[in-house]
């Protein structure tokens, strides 16, 4: 009826990628609001939905890296 959960299938180079891509949209929305292409109010809002975006995949990231940790851990 219970089934042990089964391990992630992303590696920590996964969450890497995609904190870069995150990365690579901020300076995205630096550049359009730079060149006027994007409203203060809209760079702001898009930032900040990036960054708790940014968090969120850290906090599971590091989730993941400690139940592994403790999964794999064996004591002698």
């Amino acid at each position: 009826m219970f089934s042990k959960k089964q391990k992630s299938d992303f590696t920590s180079q996964d969450f890497h990628k995609i904190l870069q891509n995150f990365t690579a949209q901020e300076e995205l929305v630096s550049r359009q609001l730079k060149d006027g292409s994007m409203s203060k109010i809209q760079a702001q809002s898009e930032l900040q939905r990036l960054s708790s975006l940014k968090s969120s995949y850290r906090d599971n990231m590091q989730a993941a890296l400690e139940e592994e940790q403790r999964s794999s851990y064996s004591p002698k």
